[in-house]
């Protein structure tokens, strides 16, 4: 098959960078997943301030917190969080499954496309399908481009043809499709975190299998690609984090969420290791971690159900994604009065009910003003005890050279829809883009 001509780079135009915002996906439909638009531009209006603002105080029993409309539907299985991806700089692809219809409709997702949504452009397209699916995938955009691994797979995505960003050229008879690579040597069920080097082109992915831990590099240049593609050993070690970690140049650091069972909540960084190939029976422990000594759930009457870190670009700045409760025996407390809970002021709502269709199962925004009262999300009372946290922050080292935020932090709450799943509470899917 003709390859794509990719240089990793644009076009050579220098352009303002567009204004970005968060993308949360909930499958709050009774069918498929909504895609919500929020503004968090206010939340950093000087970051010099020494203003500390917190989302504390009453629970509101007035039920009023509510989500902004979804600015795009579309069916798919619910509950599988694992099959979105961010791709292309302003492009959410969801890949689920194919499944069959029911009750006599159409399926859920076409047997060879998958919905592509451009968040700028807020149109749609379709692009190709992982033929057979994949099993829980891990997806890491790299270098303008998304590679997608799971238990023995290992793929790669070009941006789709007539993309002016991406940078690259279709040679005749070049196809947009997935492009397979060296299978992993490992089950993605092993891996614990993954993240990318500051040369922009090298994946690091960390796994774990009872006592043994092990981290492999995978250089995604497409020289390297070319002439040694290959996974690499790079030593008897762990990355510290849960999930995915990101490369802040400030900090010259990577960041991210901490896998150890007793730091849980809090965030962590460690030192950006070299690229250089390694000896494979190298016994070198884990790089210099750093703990944040913040809690994100500070809060005695909340539980922290599941989180999501963003990486929202320079100046270390960072948004937590937090899907949180009230702990049961906490309950009737609140009800009462007497513990303190979400502050009603710290919620913006952005609500706009006008919800316009695009087709049968894919609908969209169209700003026409019109409300479809079926298509409405039922959300859950405050005193059902589940709530989004958004909190946006910046990280530094303190004069000690301890990682700490910064004294100006926004928190934003929302009710959660009732009709979420525990899948999307524990892993909570939003992109910054």
């Amino acid at each position: 098959m003709p390859k794509r001509r990719f240089d990793g780079c644009g076009g050579g135009r220098t352009a303002k960078p567009p204004r970005r915002h968060l993308y949360l996906v909930l499958d709050d439909w009774s069918i498929g997943y909504s895609i919500r638009k929020i503004d968090l531009s206010s939340d950093f209006d000087s970051e010099d301030s020494d203003q500390l603002i917190a989302a504390h105080g009453p629970i509101s029993s007035n039920g009023k917190r509510r989500l902004p409309s979804a600015v795009f539907r579309f069916q798919a299985q619910r509950g599988l969080p694992m099959y979105f991806a961010a791709a292309f700089d302003s492009k959410i692809m969801a890949m689920h499954p194919v499944t069959p219809g029911i009750n006599g409709m159409l399926p859920w997702v076409p047997e060879s496309l998958v919905p592509v949504f451009d968040v700028r452009m807020r149109s749609v397209i379709f692009g190709p399908r992982q033929i057979p699916d994949l099993d829980d995938p891990i997806y890491i955009p790299v270098g303008g481009r998304l590679f997608a691994l799971s238990t023995g797979s290992f793929q790669l995505l070009y941006p789709p043809p007539g993309d002016d960003e991406s940078g690259s050229e279709e040679e005749e008879g070049w196809v947009w499709s997935w492009r397979q690579l060296p299978e992993p040597p490992f089950k993605r069920k092993y891996v614990t975190s993954y993240t990318i080097h500051p040369d922009g082109r090298t994946i690091f992915i960390s796994i774990k299998k009872r006592r043994s831990a092990t981290t492999f590099t995978f250089d995604t240049a497409e020289s390297a690609m070319t002439d040694d593609c290959t996974w690499k050993q790079h030593g008897n070690w762990v990355l510290p984090f849960s999930g995915r970690a990101y490369f802040d140049s400030v900090l010259d650091a990577w960041v991210g969420l901490s896998r150890d069972p007793g730091t849980v909540g809090q965030l962590c960084s460690c030192d950006v290791v070299s690229t250089s190939d390694v000896d494979a029976s190298d016994d070198r422990q884990c790089p210099t971690v750093k703990l944040c000594k913040e809690l994100f759930v500070e809060n005695p009457v909340m539980r922290c159900v599941g989180a999501t870190l963003l990486y929202m670009g320079n100046r270390s700045k960072f948004c937590l994604v937090e899907c949180t409760c009230i702990k049961e025996d906490s309950v009737d407390e609140i009800k009462d009065g007497s513990v303190g809970g979400v502050n009603e002021d710290s919620v913006h709502d952005m609500n706009d009910d006008s919800v316009g269709k695009l087709n049968e199962n894919y609908e969209m925004n169209d700003d026409s003003g019109t409300n479809d009262s079926k298509l409405e999300e039922q959300h859950v009372s405050p005193h059902s005890g589940y709530f989004l946290r958004l909190k946006t922050f910046f990280l530094m080292y303190d004069k000690n050279g301890d990682l700490k935020t910064g004294k100006h932090i926004q928190v934003r709450c929302y009710d959660v829809p009732k009709t979420v799943s525990e899948s999307i509470q524990k892993h909570p899917v939003a992109f910054w883009m």
